[in-house]
């Protein structure tokens, strides 16, 4: 491969990935690095440095370690209105278990009945945009997951509906 070559495929990938510093070092065993540049790791950790064989799959690891840092994003978030959900069901008299990334939500004992629960998840709804959602056990959105008060009235109604 000739020097220009090199030379354009390192503008390529630093154009690429803005938020790595991209080098090439022909005589390395693994001669394209990526490093990330300084304070751009995601907070909850991530991949700072890599190193590949050639600059395509330098390319591929970065945009692999990209994806998969969202990933895990947005499972801590997802889990993160979980818990809020959870706090506003028990505030709200409910009975509320969170193990798992799976909220477990019962309604409140009752003389005159059984007692409901309703098993709930959260996760990118591709009809809106990849926003996060609360879905129900079968799998049906119940509310937007910003939304916690109302999906706490959600399931109360439905709660209240299986205990009838």
């Amino acid at each position: 491969m000739s020097s220009d070559q090199e030379k354009q495929q390192l503008a390529d990938l630093t154009t690429a990935h803005p938020g790595w510093s991209i080098q090439h070092l022909p005589e390395a065993n693994l001669p394209w690095e990526a490093r990330r540049l300084p304070f751009q790791l995601p907070a909850s950790g991530g991949y700072m440095w890599l190193n590949a064989p050639t600059a395509a799959r330098l390319a591929d690891l970065i945009d692999g370690a990209l994806q998969f840092e969202a990933q895990l994003a947005t499972e801590d978030a997802a889990n993160a209105r979980l818990e809020a959900l959870r706090l506003r069901a028990v505030a709200a008299g409910f009975r509320a278990e969170l193990e798992q990334g799976v909220l477990t939500v019962t309604a409140p004992p009752a003389d005159d009945g059984p007692r409901g629960s309703e098993m709930v998840t959260c996760r990118s709804r591709l009809e809106d945009n990849g926003r996060l959602w609360f879905f129900d056990g079968d799998g049906a959105p119940i509310e937007q997951a910003d939304h916690v008060t109302d999906a706490v009235v959600i399931l109360g109604g439905k709660l209240w509906r299986i205990r009838s």
